[in-house]
């Protein structure tokens, strides 16, 4: 019996000196010129699941927010609002700032204490705005109602790089510029922004998910040495570090989609080798097949193609389906039992995605959507 009271204690004793070592992050806003019966602070974590934590106020413009530390370098960003009844934040507070034209509605606070003081500019609605659940899905529409608030450039850095970030559509490229700059001036941009920031963990996450966005490891290593030695250590800079040194193609060994067999992704190494990462729920991937057909028709013989199923087993029977409509005349592999672990393999971020492997190993991105890219896959095969 003492024995069982001594290793209880001593659980006991461990639990509570673990709870006392949990680090708490804190969030101190003060509102000016409107106040808050209820408001929440939303965490969403790599992944895509929520962490929901309650603010607190005395007088309705101060608030609180708190949540444990151990969270933070796992997370993606941040939204505050007020909570509904649907298990969405209908009701949201965006952040401007001088440096920017648009607000934001989310946004990354630095570790540990972050005070912002916020003037309140205007309210607002959006018609139609897609929320989903915990989980990723159920996606319902809603009108999204919104109070926008305009920060001093004297507050939280973390929080302005944040903001500034998607002002500026960081390492979108394509994805986001409306004002159509060049290549070259959205990723001096970047550059530019990092070197302001270099100690952002909102960039050097953002940048850890955007890498395929560019057109070669060396601008992403631009952009890169841009980041303070801190964040070149954390776990996304350490991701972005081998991404920008794994230019040799590794390969793996599938499932063929049409017989009961396993296959290299490359069997032919001697050749170039052009590996398309798709799957039948994909409309872009779709739309991609017939210039497939036109690229493998003109190089037959000096470009093998292999397709990369990325579909789960509840979709695979629909992209064999596909493959007999198309009748796709090169080689294709299922990933379908392990597809998270092909995808964190060869840094695929977004479908259609394709990746030129040399004769010599050297991997490159290449998208022959894009005309320069096709014009130097032949320039490379044809040689």
């Amino acid at each position: 019996m003492k024995k069982m009271c001594l290793l209880f204690l001593v659980i006991f004793s461990f639990q509570q000196a673990s709870n006392a070592q949990e680090k708490t992050n804190t969030i101190n806003i003060h509102f000016d010129g409107k106040d808050y019966k209820n408001l929440e602070l939303t965490i969403i974590m790599d992944g895509g699941s929520k962490k929901r934590f309650a603010g607190q106020s005395e007088n309705r413009k101060d608030w609180t927010f708190s949540y444990p530390d151990s969270i933070y370098n796992m997370h993606k960003f941040m939204r505050i609002g007020v909570p509904s009844n649907v298990d969405t934040v209908c009701e949201e507070i965006e952040f401007k700032t001088i440096m920017t034209n648009s607000s934001s509605r989310g946004y990354n606070f630095k570790q540990g204490i972050s005070n912002i003081k916020a003037v309140y500019l205007k309210s607002g609605i959006n018609n139609n705005v897609p929320f989903t659940n915990d989980a990723g899905y159920g996606t319902v529409f809603k009108n999204r109602l919104f109070d926008e608030f305009f920060v001093e450039t004297q507050s939280d850095q973390e929080f302005l790089s944040s903001i500034e970030k998607l002002f500026c559509g960081y390492s979108l490229f394509d994805g986001y510029n409306p004002n159509q700059l060049s290549y070259e001036d959205q990723l001096e941009r970047y550059i530019n922004l990092t070197k302001k920031y270099p100690d952002s963990y909102s960039l050097v996450q953002y940048l850890a998910s955007c890498l395929t966005n560019y057109g070669s490891r060396s601008d992403v290593e631009k952009v890169y040495n841009c980041f303070s030695d801190s964040n070149k250590k954390s776990c996304w800079g350490k991701k972005i570090d081998g991404f920008i040194k794994n230019n040799h193609f590794s390969n793996s060994v599938l499932p063929v989609w049409d017989a009961d067999r396993l296959e290299p992704i490359l069997k032919d190494t001697s050749k170039y080798n052009l590996i398309v990462f798709s799957a039948s729920w994909c409309a872009p991937c779709h739309k991609l097949i017939p210039v497939l057909k036109e690229v493998y028709k003109d190089l037959t013989g000096k470009l093998e193609i292999v397709y990369v199923s990325l579909d789960e087993p509840g979709t695979v029977e629909a992209w064999k389906v596909l493959m007999k409509k198309e009748q796709i005349p090169w080689r294709s592999v299922l990933a379908m039992k392990d597809v998270k672990g092909i995808k964190d393999k060869y840094t695929v971020q977004g479908i259609p995605f394709s990746l030129l492997v040399h004769p010599n190993g050297y991997t490159e991105i290449i998208d022959i959507r894009k005309n320069d890219d096709k014009d130097k896959l032949y320039r490379l095969v044809r040689q």
